[in-house]
């Protein structure tokens, strides 16, 4: 089915939100006519024991990994704001620039969205919580019975965004 899909004229897009402990992926095959499927999607976790610099290796090195295993033709990131933990902040805007930096290796361009304009694009609404969002995914999307985690759910919706924004 995978084959089927790149010979095909659609897309596929990585969608991610960014995260050293735990960052959640999409991959999103996209046709062009506002209808898309979830090749993969799943969280990228860290060892809390190790240093940021391992973690930071660790996810990154599972990032690359996806681009062995699918033919993306994007990457959309979360555009985060934090305004609490500063040390927080600092070390998920490290991983967005780890992710830039493989974009721009691999050749690929890389679009971001403000949670904001996710939420838009997935429930219509800019105030939409994390149920109305997976609530909408769930019925845009079929996606197999499995647990997610909200980091999943939001990188499906991530992909989603970046498919319909930049059709």
């Amino acid at each position: 089915m995978f084959t089927q899909m790149q010979n095909n004229t659609g897309k596929i897009i990585l969608g991610i939100d960014p995260g050293y402990d735990r960052l959640g992926v999409c991959v999103l095959f996209y046709n062009g006519d506002s209808s898309g499927e979830v090749i993969y999607s799943g969280c990228i976790s860290s060892q809390k024991k190790d240093t940021f610099e391992k973690r930071l290796y660790a996810v990154c090195s599972e990032v690359e990994k996806l681009f062995s295993l699918h033919t993306i033709s994007a990457i959309a990131l979360e555009d985060v704001f934090f305004q609490n933990n500063q040390k927080t902040a600092t070390k998920v805007a490290e991983v967005r620039g780890a992710l830039k930096y493989i974009a721009q290796n691999k050749g690929v361009p890389l679009f971001e969205y403000t949670p904001n304009q996710i939420k838009v694009a997935v429930t219509g609404n800019g105030r939409g919580d994390k149920t109305a969002m997976r609530d909408m995914l769930e019925k845009m999307l079929i996606l197999e019975e499995k647990k997610r985690l909200d980091d999943e759910f939001d990188a499906i919706g991530i992909a989603l965004t970046c498919a319909v924004s930049e059709r």
